[in-house]
């Protein structure tokens, strides 16, 4: 599954910052039983290289100096994460 947003990046066009998630069976599991809540730690935390976190995502958009640490904080689904990252 993937998901997108577009954020603004620092030339003033649009850059795509991606979410993926592969159908494991842990993300079965939490779906089937409701806790989608969880979904995001479980992203996250993946050792799979096929997996990335939307904030991953804007964590590397900020280091590739593609979009504004402001940006990134925006459109993070964690900003404390995000502004602990980008120190």
């Amino acid at each position: 599954v993937v998901s997108q947003q577009l954020v603004p990046a620092e030339n003033g066009t649009l850059v795509p910052a991606f979410e993926i998630m592969v159908m494991t069976p842990a993300i079965s599991n939490m779906i089937r039983d409701n806790k989608l809540h969880q979904i995001e730690g479980v992203i996250a935390s993946s050792s799979q290289d096929q997996m990335r976190s939307m904030d991953y995502s804007l964590v590397e958009l900020y280091k590739q100096g593609r979009i504004h640490k402001d940006t990134a904080i925006k459109y993070a689904l964690n900003p404390d994460m995000i502004r602990h990252k980008l120190v």
